[in-house]
């Protein structure tokens, strides 16, 4: 964890080794894969149903939540 105070320089160069993670690659993945499909880009609470093909932004998703070692208890499906 980065200190508390960090100069404007310090928060810069933090952030630019930051880009070169895979966390943050992954991210970019997942809004690819949610903007290319206008259905998941259009997603709201009201939404009745889900009929189109989520297996891309899920695994994309999925594969984010690995990455980040996010404790959670679903399984990948291929």
């Amino acid at each position: 964890m980065p200190p508390k105070k960090q100069s404007q320089e310090d928060k810069e160069k933090a952030f630019e080794s930051f880009k070169e993670t895979e966390e943050y690659k992954q991210y970019w993945r997942v809004v690819e894969a949610k903007d290319a499909d206008p259905e998941v880009k259009g997603i709201e609470n009201s939404t009745a149903d889900i009929t189109a093909d989520w297996s891309k932004f899920l695994h994309e998703l999925f594969r984010l939540v690995e990455i980040g070692k996010i404790p959670h208890k679903a399984k990948s499906y291929d």
